[in-house]
């Protein structure tokens, strides 16, 4: 499972705030490909990606997604 805290500042995260809903998504996918990049070693072909979020990421995930 992996945790991403987004927009920049919530939770745990650190990094350039931004508030436009697109570049917040964008920033996710980098996080997202990065972390696929970095752990090529797991095979995640014959598993399904499902991201899920509460408040205000029903906003942001149609935009990740």
């Amino acid at each position: 499972m992996l945790y991403l805290d987004v927009p920049a500042g919530t939770g745990y995260s650190t990094g350039k705030q931004s508030f436009n809903d697109k570049e917040v998504a964008l920033i996710a996918d980098k996080a997202l490909r990065a972390f696929l990049l970095r752990f090529t070693d797991i095979d995640l072909s014959d598993h399904k990606i499902t991201l899920a979020g509460e408040g205000y990421a029903g906003t942001l995930i149609p935009f990740i997604a």
